[in-house]
């Protein structure tokens, strides 16, 4: 991904301004930053969701972009577990299905709770099986942690290590960042700084990153 110089504000008021940032294959970034920095906007600008006011986004030959959204919005609240996982897999035989549902500890009969009646931990499995299912090689996570219990972060965790693609993601896990991150970039008063660190060099260098994080 190639970012030259973009910048978002809305009514006239900047979110972040002059973003320029290059991303490379197997890297996996923490972007950090206070709430209401500009994160999640961040997040939709890259992903065509919404458009910058100036500046070029461009992605290269073959990349499929999947994207974790902290709001869990795209849910069918009238649907079942397995027929929203289904209607968008129909390729998938049940079996494949109910394999990789018990993956994400939806087992038995909970196949067939609707979503409107799912805990929100519940509900990010199944935005974040949906996610594996599909064949993104660029993830964008907007606080996946947040809803799971220690399990399911661990076993994201895991799953994020061994992802061969790309990963941008902001997280309050410390674990997950410090075990996963191999680059930092931080939004301050608007500027995207890429600190191109670990985690804990990040943390070595700027005695005051662990206080904002």
């Amino acid at each position: 991904l190639t970012v030259k110089d973009i910048s978002l504000s809305y009514d006239s008021k900047p979110v972040f301004e002059h973003v320029t940032m290059d991303i490379h294959r197997k890297e996996r970034i923490f972007l950090i930053g206070p709430n209401g920095c500009g994160k999640t906007s961040l997040f939709r600008t890259l992903l065509g969701m919404q458009s910058p006011n100036s500046g070029t986004i461009r992605f290269g030959s073959d990349i499929e972009t999947g994207y974790y959204d902290q709001i869990q919005a795209g849910l069918h609240e009238d649907k079942t577990v397995l027929d929203e996982v289904w209607d968008r897999y129909p390729s998938m035989t049940q079996t494949e299905l109910r394999c990789g549902l018990a993956a994400f500890l939806f087992f038995g009969d909970d196949v067939f709770k609707p979503i409107s009646a799912l805990s929100g931990g519940e509900r990010a499995r199944v935005l974040l099986l949906i996610l594996m299912l599909s064949k993104a090689n660029f993830l964008m996570l907007d606080e996946p942690t947040n809803h799971l219990d220690m399990e399911s972060i661990t076993a994201l965790n895991n799953g994020m290590k061994k992802f061969p693609g790309v990963i941008i993601f902001s997280s309050r896990d410390h674990q997950v960042v410090e075990t996963t991150a191999n680059r930092i970039m931080e939004i301050i008063n608007g500027q995207l700084i890429d600190k191109i660190t670990t985690y804990d060099e990040y943390l070595e260098s700027d005695e005051m990153a662990r206080k904002r994080f």
